[in-house]
């Protein structure tokens, strides 16, 4: 996979935005911050989220039908 974009602080609505078609991403979280990394095919994208609004983001990737998988870390 290769990384074909990294937004720190991008907006949940521009998030949604990029990954409607996606199916399925993987969720990093940390004490401080929350790198999203969502993979589709042989593309991955990166995101920084505001550790508080990681839930919020999960909710919404979850009503457009992409399944998130969480991993916790430090």
């Amino acid at each position: 996979m290769s990384i074909v974009g990294w937004r720190p602080g991008v907006r949940t609505i521009d998030l949604i935005n990029k990954v409607k078609d996606l199916k399925s991403c993987r969720l990093g979280v940390a004490k401080r911050e929350v790198d999203l990394l969502l993979a589709s095919g042989d593309f991955q994208i990166g995101f920084e989220i505001d550790a508080d609004d990681w839930e919020e983001v999960v909710r919404e990737l979850n009503s457009i039908g992409v399944d998130v998988e969480i991993s916790e870390g430090n």
